[in-house]
């Protein structure tokens, strides 16, 4: 069959060697060099989408091994990004590289860029809170809290919220003037005096 395959390749009867390969496969999905052939034949003649579907059996053959199922989820990411231009195709396997690892910092990345331009406020806010839970970097968590901080009030009018991101500054960095001013500013709005008076006391 496989030798098949590559005559009606050969001869350019795209679809006959398409369908060899897919028979080969079916049969057994486990077969890499036959996975690898139809992969790069259906790139070739820019069959993008009968190349999700194949990416999809993929997952099943590599079952339980994280790494090679985030591996073929970047591939199906490529193609809707770049062929098949779909932002929620994009978005549901970033969100399944996050299932398979809710620290992953391509997809953590991926979707704060795109949430950020497509201005979807209270995805943003999820993704930046994981990302304030799976970094160790003093300053980087800083920073995610107080653009946490500010989206809540800007975008959300929330000053509940905000305050708890401004006290998580302060807790890693209790000198921190930007949190203290923020925090007595939105206490005295907010005419919680013993509050305000325990931070003002801290500047």
């Amino acid at each position: 069959v496989q030798s098949q395959g590559r005559i009606y390749w050969r001869m350019g009867k795209t679809d006959k060697a398409l369908a060899f390969w897919q028979a080969v496969y079916n049969d057994d999905p486990s077969q890499t060099d036959v996975y690898n052939k139809r992969k790069g034949l259906y790139g070739e003649v820019g069959k993008w989408h009968s190349l999700v579907e194949l990416l999809k059996k993929r997952l099943s053959a590599v079952g339980d091994d994280v790494e090679a199922q985030i591996a073929v989820h970047l591939e199906m990411i490529e193609v809707y990004s770049e062929h098949i231009k779909s932002d929620t195709k994009v978005i549901s396997t970033w969100q399944a590289v996050l299932l398979l690892d809710p620290g992953n910092r391509k997809a953590l990345d991926a979707l704060q860029d795109v949430y950020e331009r497509m201005k979807r406020w209270p995805d943003l806010v999820r993704v930046l809170t994981a990302r304030i839970d799976h970094t160790e970097d003093t300053a980087e968590k800083l920073a995610l809290h107080r653009q946490v901080a500010e989206i809540m009030l800007e975008r959300f009018s929330n000053s509940s919220e905000a305050i708890k991101h401004y006290q998580a500054i302060q807790e890693i960095e209790p000198t921190n003037l930007d949190a203290l001013s923020r925090l007595k500013e939105l206490y005295e709005q907010r005419k919680a005096w013993e509050q305000y008076v325990e931070v003002a006391q801290q500047e």
